[in-house]
């Protein structure tokens, strides 16, 4: 059920497995991960071969935000897990980066038990995420700049974080004293970290999951 060629990516389309790992078919998943199981020749083989579609589990990603299933969510934790522990090589940043544009705090921390991003911003990101602030303000004592680094054309870190993080790791970065606030007002005058700040505010009124109160010095 495997590709025969690395670039015969039509039959990756139709292979059995992939068909099952798109539909999120657990069942099919756990029987066919245990043709990666083992030191044989052929375990190698589809192992090298699974490591050649560098956005598996990335498009796994893509699937359950099309489906916003709790169970979609489930059901991927349970195949990534079925299939890193036989192919830890998988997570890779693709994936990474899926998961943390996505925001799935359960399939973190299941990715960080296997490893860490390799960019440092996103490993800083993912322990945002995951709540983990002495690790996160460590790292932002260590080397403050990293906060300034782009994660995408027109975003920081330090924005993905206060748009992303909990709203702990929040409060603590900005009662810490440690940002220079000003560094991020763009030539009107204007913060966008506190614009997309507030706009998690209202996007979140009713939870509550991050007050105006811990934003005001920004």
């Amino acid at each position: 059920f495997y590709l025969t060629t690395a670039t015969d990516t039509q039959a990756a389309q139709n292979a059995p497995f992939f068909t099952a790992f798109n539909a999120l078919n657990v069942t099919a998943i756990r029987i066919f991960s245990d043709a990666l199981a083992g030191s044989s020749a052929q375990a190698e083989k589809n192992r090298r071969i699974l490591r050649q579609d560098q956005r598996l589990l990335a498009r796994g990603l893509r699937e359950i935000t099309l489906n916003g299933s709790p169970v979609a969510e489930a059901d991927f934790m349970l195949i990534s897990k079925m299939l890193l522990d036989k192919e830890p090589e998988l997570l890779n940043e693709a994936a990474w980066r899926g998961v943390l544009r996505a925001r799935y705090k359960a399939i973190i921390e299941l990715f960080w038990r296997y490893r860490s991003p390799e960019k440092r911003e996103n490993s800083v990101l993912a322990l945002a995420i995951m709540g983990k602030t002495p690790q996160v303000i460590a790292q932002i004592n260590n080397t403050p700049q990293i906060l300034e680094k782009q994660s995408g054309p027109y975003s920081t870190l330090l924005n993905d974080i206060v748009y992303e993080a909990a709203p702990e790791v929040i409060q603590r970065i900005v009662s810490s004293g440690i940002v220079d606030w000003q560094r991020f007002v763009d030539r009107n005058g204007e913060s966008k970290i506190l614009r997309n700040a507030l706009e998690r505010v209202r996007e979140n009124e009713e939870s509550k999951v991050l007050s105006v109160q811990i934003l005001q010095p920004i």
